[in-house]
C-alpha cells in the first residue's frame, strides 16, 4: 500500500530538522545533481576520487558509483571521498539499518 501513500518528503525532512542539502547528501548522495552542481557544491574532488568525471557522471547509472564494492576494498582516499558525499560503511554496502 505504500504506492497509495502520498508523502511530501520536503515536509517530512523539515519536521526532523533536515534542510535540503542534508537530504541531498545523506539520502540521495547527490544522485540528482548535474556535474555543474557537483562543482558548485565543491564535491568534484570527491566524485573524481571515486572515478567520475563530467562524461561518466552524465552517462552512468548511480549504482555504478558503489559497483558492489565493500567499504574495506576502498583505499583511504576513496573512503574519504565517499565520506564527503555522506556514505558510511553501512550505506556504501547497502545494508539495512538494523544490520549496521
Amino acid at each position: 500500500w505504500w504506492g497509495l501513500v502520498k508523502i511530501d518528503m520536503d515536509v517530512v525532512a523539515g519536521k526532523i530538522g533536515w534542510e535540503s542539502d542534508v537530504w541531498d547528501c545523506y539520502v540521495n548522495h547527490y544522485e540528482d545533481y548535474t556535474w555543474d552542481e557537483i562543482e558548485e557544491w565543491g564535491l568534484k574532488k570527491a566524485f573524481k576520487r571515486l572515478g567520475f568525471d563530467r562524461e561518466k557522471w552524465a552517462n552512468a547509472s548511480f549504482a555504478t558509483l558503489r559497483d558492489g564494492s565493500k567499504w574495506d576494498d576502498l583505499s583511504e582516499k576513496e573512503q574519504w571521498a565517499a565520506d564527503q558525499i555522506c556514505y558510511v560503511r553501512g550505506s556504501w554496502e547497502v545494508k539495512a539499518l538494523n544490520e549496521w
